[in-house]
């Protein structure tokens, strides 16, 4: 399953772009639309992803936002293990409330952990009992792609997503997916890309269509 990144700060374009997919994660940090904008665009009939990353803008904003999100009908939020969990603590009974599944994640795109060092992540992250747990780890070289991906094996008990991510990368994002990631980040186009080595939706649907092809 693919998940397409909006991360389009006009509104107009915004909307046009949720149109265009049936399942995507709206970037708040980068979108920058108001609190009205959030309630209409989490009301329409599709699989949306609240995400807002922290950033220059004030906690309080980030949490009306995503509250406004939650309560208009986001499917999921997504959470940093690092620097949301007082925001989780003050959102949790929204998202208990409003049946939204917790994606809480792990970013470490400056260097490449050790598969020890990802299980303990993975182990970490799950105390808070969330419905998927999502690391974006960096990757320079095979070893360290099948280093993640083998945690799938390992922690079949969770739901996962685990990202490889840095230059040349773009590929293993893919073989992530059939080694059972819930879902894959996709950029909605070229240059609107929300971290290394996304492949646009397109690019993504054609590798895997060709994989199931080589299957049969």
């Amino acid at each position: 399953m693919l998940v397409a990144c909006a991360n389009i700060s006009d509104f107009e374009e915004l909307k046009i772009l949720v149109s265009r997919f049936d399942f995507l994660e709206i970037r708040l940090d980068l979108c920058r639309i108001s609190l009205q904008e959030v309630k209409e665009i989490f009301s329409q009939d599709k699989r949306l992803i609240a995400t807002f990353r922290a950033n220059s803008q004030s906690d309080e904003n980030r949490i009306a936002q995503l509250r406004v999100a939650l309560r208009s009908g986001a499917e999921f939020i997504d959470l940093d293990i690092n620097s949301d969990i007082g925001i989780l603590n003050l959102l949790r009974q929204d998202i208990i409330k409003n049946n939204t599944k917790l994606i809480l994640s792990y970013h470490s795109v400056e260097e490449v952990m050790t598969a020890a060092s990802l299980q303990s992540i993975i182990e970490r992250i799950s105390s808070w009992n969330p419905y998927i747990i999502k690391i974006a780890s960096l990757c320079q070289k095979p070893e360290d792609v099948i280093d993640l991906l083998e945690l799938y094996k390992k922690n079949t008990d969770h739901r996962l997503i685990l990202l490889p991510v840095g230059e040349g990368m773009e590929f293993a994002r893919i073989l992530s997916l059939q080694a059972g990631a819930s879902f894959i980040y996709c950029s909605s186009g070229r240059g609107q890309e929300t971290a290394k080595g996304q492949l646009t939706q397109p690019e993504s649907e054609k590798i895997l269509n060709l994989l199931l092809n080589e299957k049969k």
